[in-house]
Parts: structure tokens; C-alpha cells; sequence
């Protein structure tokens, strides 16, 4: 009978401890209200199954209704384990988790009541129970005494089980408050490797997506900078085809400079030798052009002497004519031949030398004229009286015969100046010519040698500025493939960043898994 009523007091127990988890909030996901739908069919079933347990606890009122209550119970049991088989581990989350200790929980409740319903139907049986045993009591005190010592050893048989049982129920106890500590720890740290994989998965994705950017980035850079490297390439090789074109001309030009320079030192020989040549005909020239003055000068003055002994002569013969009159006539057909001589365009040197000689000639001849009169006793006043008688004889004849004798004196003298001189000036002009298109000639030489020169500096200039720009393009082309094989190194580590990453969220998942299935077998132990 204590049994009883021990056996009653668990299940109350068992029963408020069942209705206050029933009256506790249920947990839902606000990620699953899509979901409802879904999770009425497995309601449903579970209030079939709860329909079927209270049926089954209805007509339980012997012992045979228990043990149908207690195979379904099993079966029920058998069914969940199958289920829990069935799905694969760490499939579930822990919303569908929470659900399903939801709908355990129910199907709890739902026993509850129908044990509830049992136990009142046993208060009932009880109720008749005691008033038979009271109707049996009476009988039963008689028996009270036989069976005292019986009750006595019983008591304490009862009270020795009674013990081993609250100790036993006190260890279950304590072993239930340490797997619901465990529970609750494995619960928390399912929580916290719940939000580390989360955190690791978006970090996973946020590093994905860097990736796949920087990837793009690099690709297009690679192709950008293969392009350029392509260009710079070609760039170069057009520069080397045109250093080379460039370094062709640059020697044809210098062969021909050279070639050139070789021909005009040639010609500037041939013409200093001209110029020399023409030089040494000039003086030859202008020396003997002096031989023939100099020789026609002695000529005339030589006749002019011979004049002069014709008048001395006369003069010394009394059928001469005076002498004032012959001195008269020698001064002015010597005055017109020089005075003809000098305008006919002789060289300066050569007619003042010319026109010198024979004034000293007049003077020396007028000196000995009177020397010779003196001689022959004649007095200075007699002189001068002939001199002034011939003069004014001879003022009249004078005009005639120095017109009558300068034009033939001076035209001689004018046709021969007028020759020399001819030849002189067309050798001059000529020398003149050739000596000023050979400065002309060695002067246009001279700046066609510079324009080259000018040139062949302007192409070393370009191609020394063609070489610097060839060297700059591939320290740039060195500097572009360093880049790229920096872009690869990197890219190399970002792919062995993602790869370990993958790793450490492969190891997170196998623990949240090894997790999982740990506490669905604490919770099949626990149902057990």
C-alpha cells in the first residue's frame, strides 16, 4: 500500500513537472513562419498518436490496458529512433531540433492527460478499493495480529527498499541535474560553434568574393599589361628596325660625307693649285705688261731725245729757227703726248712713273738748251729778248702746229694704252672672276660640309635618344612581368588562404556534427 501511494506521488510529480514544461513558451524560428505549413501534418499526426495513447489509457483501467499503453509507448519510441536513423546528422538545425522537443513535449502533455484520466479512473477504483478493504478490514483485524510480525518484518523490509530507493532516486536526480548541466553546456557551446561557423562562412564568402574581385582585377591588369607588353614589343621592335634603317643610313651618310669630304679637299687642292697657277700668270703678266711700258716709255723718251738733238742741232745751224720757237714746240707736243698718256687709263704707279720720267726729261733738256746758248756767248738779255720774239712769233704758229701735232702724238699713245690696257682688265676681270667663284665654290662646299655635319650630330642625337627610350621601355617591360609575377604570388596565396579557410570550416562542420549526434544519442538515452 505505501508502494501505492509512493508510486502515486512520483507520478504526481511527474505530472506537475509535465504541466509546467506544458505551460513553459514555445520556441519558434522567425526564419521558419514559411514553414507552418509544413509542420501541421506532423501535428496531426502527433494529436493521432496522443488520441490513440488516451484511448489506450481509457481502457486501461486493468492491467491489460497498461501493458497496450506501455507496447505503444515502445513502438512509438522504435518509430522516433527509426526516424532520427533515417535523417542524415547535422542535416537539422536547431530550430527543427527545438521543434521536434516541441512536438515531444506535446506528445507529453497529451500522455499526461491521459494518465491523468487513468489515475482518476484509479482514484475511483481506489475509492472502491478502500471501501471494500474497510469492508475487509474488519475480517483483516483479525488476521492483524497474525500478520503483525509479519508487517513488522515486512516494514522493514519496506523501509530498508524504501531507503534503497530514495537514495537511488537522489543519485538518478543528481545524474539528471549533471545531463541537463551537460545538456545545457553542450547546447551553449553548439551555440557558440553554431555563430563561429556562421562568422566563418560569411568570412569565407566575403574572402570568396575578394577573391573572385581581386581575381578580375589581376585578370584584367594581366591582359592590360599584356597588351602593353605586346605594344612595347612591338614598339621596340619598330625602334630596333628603325636604328637599324637609322644606323644603315647613318653609314651610308658617313661614307658619303667622308667620300664627299674626300672629293671637295681634292677640289680645294686642284683649286688652290688653279689659284696659285693663275696667280703666277697674273704676276707674269702684270710683269711684263710693266717690260712693255717701261720699254715703250724708254722708246719715246729715247725719240723724244732724238727730237731734242734735231733741235739742238738746229738751233747750233743759223738757218734754224730760234730756239725759243723749238722749245716751245718740244714742251707742247711732250706736254700733249703725257697729257694724252696719263687720261688714257693707264695704272696710276705706271703714269705718274711715265709722266715723272719725261717731266725730268723736259726739264733736263730745257736746262741744256740754255746751257748750249750760254756757251755760245749769247747774254741773258739777248736770250730773253730772242725767247720773248720767238714767243710772240710763235703765238700764232703754236695753237696751229700743237693742234696739228697732239692729235696724232695723243691718238698713238691712246690706241696703244687703250690695247694694253684692254688685255689688262680681261686678264684681271678674268683672274678676278675665277679667284670669286673659287671663294664661292669653297665656300659652298664649306656649309655643305657643315649642313652634314649638322645632320650626322641630329642623327646621333636621335639615336642616342632612341637608345634611351628603348632601354626605358624595358626597364618598364622588367618592372610590368615583376608586377605580374607579384599579382601570381599573390593570387597563389589567396588560393591557399581559401583552400585552409575550407579546411577549418570542413573541421567546424564535422564538429557541429559530432556535436549534434552526441546529444541526439543523450536525448534516445534519456527517452529510454
Amino acid at each position: 500500500m505505501e508502494k501505492e501511494l509512493t508510486g502515486e506521488s512520483e507520478f504526481e510529480s511527474q505530472q506537475s513537472h509535465g504541466e509546467s514544461s506544458l505551460a513553459q513558451p514555445s520556441i519558434e524560428d522567425p526564419a521558419d513562419n514559411g514553414k507552418v505549413g509544413a509542420a501541421d501534418n506532423g501535428d496531426d499526426d502527433i494529436c493521432d498518436d496522443a488520441i490513440a495513447v488516451a484511448a489506450a489509457a481509457a481502457s486501461s483501467a486493468d492491467g491489460v490496458g497498461s501493458q497496450e499503453l506501455g507496447n505503444y509507448l515502445q513502438s512509438y519510441m522504435g518509430r522516433r529512433a527509426a526516424a532520427a536513423e533515417a535523417t542524415e546528422p547535422g542535416s537539422l538545425n536547431v530550430y527543427e531540433e527545438l521543434r521536434q522537443k516541441e512536438q515531444d513535449l506535446l506528445l507529453a502533455a497529451e500522455l499526461g492527460r491521459a494518465l491523468l484520466c487513468s489515475n482518476a479512473q484509479l482514484k475511483e477504483e481506489a475509492e472502491l478499493l478502500r471501501a471494500e478493504f474497510e469492508a475487509r478490514l474488519a475480517a483483516s483485524e483479525r488476521e492483524k495480529a497474525d500478520l503483525r510480525g509479519k508487517m513488522d518484518a515486512a516494514e522493514q523490509d519496506w523501509d530498508a527498499q524504501l531507503r534503497d530507493l530514495q537514495a537511488e532516486t537522489r543519485a538518478l536526480r543528481e545524474e539528471l541535474r549533471r545531463q541537463q548541466v551537460a545538456r545545457s553546456e553542450l547546447l551553449a557551446a553548439n551555440e557558440r560553434l553554431l555563430e563561429d561557423c556562421r562568422q566563418s562562412a560569411a568570412r569565407v564568402e566575403s574572402l570568396q568574393s575578394e577573391l573572385r574581385a581581386r581575381r578580375a582585377e589581376a585578370q584584367d591588369r594581366l591582359a592590360a599589361v599584356s597588351a602593353e607588353v605586346d605594344e612595347l614589343r612591338a614598339e621596340r621592335a619598330d625602334m630596333e628596325r628603325r636604328l637599324g634603317r637609322a644606323g644603315a643610313e647613318l653609314d651610308a651618310l658617313a661614307a658619303v660625307g667622308e667620300e664627299q669630304r674626300a672629293r671637295l679637299e681634292a677640289r680645294l687642292a686642284e683649286l688652290t693649285d688653279t689659284a696659285a697657277d693663275l696667280r703666277e700668270r697674273l704676276a707674269a703678266s702684270l710683269a711684263s705688261q710693266r717690260r712693255q711700258q717701261m720699254e715703250l716709255a724708254e722708246e719715246q723718251l729715247y725719240q723724244q731725245q732724238q727730237q731734242q738733238q734735231q733741235q739742238q742741232s738746229m738751233i747750233t745751224s743759223p738757218s734754224t729757227p730760234s730756239s725759243s720757237s723749238h722749245l716751245l714746240f718740244l714742251s707742247a707736243s711732250g706736254g700733249a703726248a703725257i697729257s694724252s698718256f696719263a687720261t688714257a687709263g693707264t695704272p696710276t704707279g705706271a703714269a705718274g712713273r711715265f709722266g715723272f720720267d719725261s717731266g725730268l726729261a723736259g726739264d733736263c733738256l730745257g736746262e741744256s738748251l740754255f746751257s748750249e746758248l750760254a756757251g755760245f756767248g749769247a747774254s741773258a738779255a739777248r736770250m730773253d729778248g730772242l725767247y720773248d720774239e720767238d714767243i710772240e712769233e710763235d703765238e700764232a704758229d703754236a695753237p696751229v702746229a700743237a693742234s696739228a701735232a697732239a692729235p696724232a702724238a695723243s691718238g698713238e699713245a691712246e690706241t696703244r694704252s687703250e690695247e694694253f690696257f684692254e688685255e689688262d682688265g680681261v686678264g684681271r676681270r678674268w683672274d678676278r672672276q675665277g679667284v670669286e667663284s673659287l671663294n664661292r665654290l669653297i665656300e659652298n662646299l664649306q656649309t655643305e660640309l657643315q649642313l652634314k655635319n649638322q645632320q650626322l650630330e641630329e642623327q646621333s642625337c636621335e639615336l642616342r635618344q632612341t637608345k634611351s627610350e628603348l632601354s626605358f621601355q624595358q626597364r618598364q617591360t622588367e618592372a610590368l612581368l615583376a608586377n605580374e609575377s607579384a599579382m601570381k604570388r599573390d593570387q597563389k596565396d589567396a588560393a591557399e588562404k581559401r583552400i585552409c579557410l575550407e579546411s577549418q570550416l570542413s573541421r567546424m562542420k564535422a564538429e557541429v556534427e559530432r556535436l549534434n549526434s552526441e546529444l541526439n544519442i543523450g536525448g534516445c538515452s534519456r527517452e529510454n
